[in-house]
């Protein structure tokens, strides 16, 4: 960026001025057109995207850092103290005063490099954020810590659901609708009913807790390709998922002061 911009206050001035879907490469930039936050086409390799593993999130933390520094320079932006870790205590307060609930999901890291493995990983967390979604689990936030293993945290409205989901079948007069009302006179709780015209029951849930769910079906979610088989997977949702090794990704959820005022 400095070679192409000229000096670091270019870059800063330039940057803060960004919007998604900058492209650019050595010679020119354009301002929209690109399917990611940011696209620098490699100058080696004009196919590579050397940005590749940045994330929509980090892409706009860095145009309002690039802002709060030319308003208020510092050397704590470019060298930030340590984050010190919450402890559990502080971290198991935090979900309780929000009335949330916390879930964790582990996995082996696989040998690769950084810039192959945290595009991955953010995949995965979206393709797994899609499954409880689906299912009913309502995801607030979600943060990842990546070391020896990777640590997905997801912050949920609740880790138990009702024994019972709403069901919504046809509406009353199609073909199909008899064949529906037949099949849960008996396997609904509860009878059938109509709402807005349409066949409703209250039917079983399949998976009340989200570690059931990614148990029996985190494999069907779209995930990194180094991660389908998600190697090690082990999850911690409720009071199990207060643990020290997972303080650094509870950290990275809960704490939100930027780098440079932490």
């Amino acid at each position: 960026m400095i070679i192409k911009f000229g000096d670091l206050q270019s870059v800063l001035k330039a940057a803060s001025g960004w919007r998604p879907g900058m492209v650019m490469d050595m010679d020119s930039v354009k301002r929209s057109g690109g399917n990611a936050p940011l696209t620098f086409w490699d100058p080696v390799d004009p196919k590579r995207n050397v940005s590749s593993a940045l994330s929509l999130d980090q892409f706009s933390l860095f145009i309002h850092a690039c802002r709060e520094y030319l308003r208020s320079p510092s050397e704590r932006f470019f060298f930030p103290r340590a984050r010190p870790l919450m402890d559990l205590e502080t971290i198991e307060a935090t979900f309780r005063n929000r009335g949330t609930s916390p879930f964790v999901i582990v996995l082996e890291r696989p040998d690769l490099v950084d810039d192959n493995l945290y595009p991955q990983v953010q995949r995965s967390m979206l393709g797994l954020r899609k499954l409880l979604e689906m299912n009913d689990f309502q995801v607030l936030d979600m943060r990842c810590s990546i070391l020896k293993e990777i640590r997905m945290v997801f912050e949920l409205v609740s880790t138990e659901l009702p024994p019972s989901r709403l069901h919504l079948g046809p509406p009353a007069w199609t073909d199909t609708a008899d064949h529906f009302v037949e099949k849960w006179r008996m396997a609904g709780i509860g009878q059938p009913f109509l709402v807005d015209g349409r066949w409703t029951v209250f039917a079983k849930r399949e998976h009340r807790e989200p570690a059931s769910l990614i148990m029996a079906k985190g494999k069907e979610a779209a995930l990194g390709n180094d991660l389908r088989d998600l190697p090690g997977l082990r999850c911690y949702s409720g009071k199990n998922a207060y643990k020290a090794p997972n303080r650094r990704a509870f950290t990275l959820l809960l704490d939100k002061r930027e780098a440079w005022r932490a």
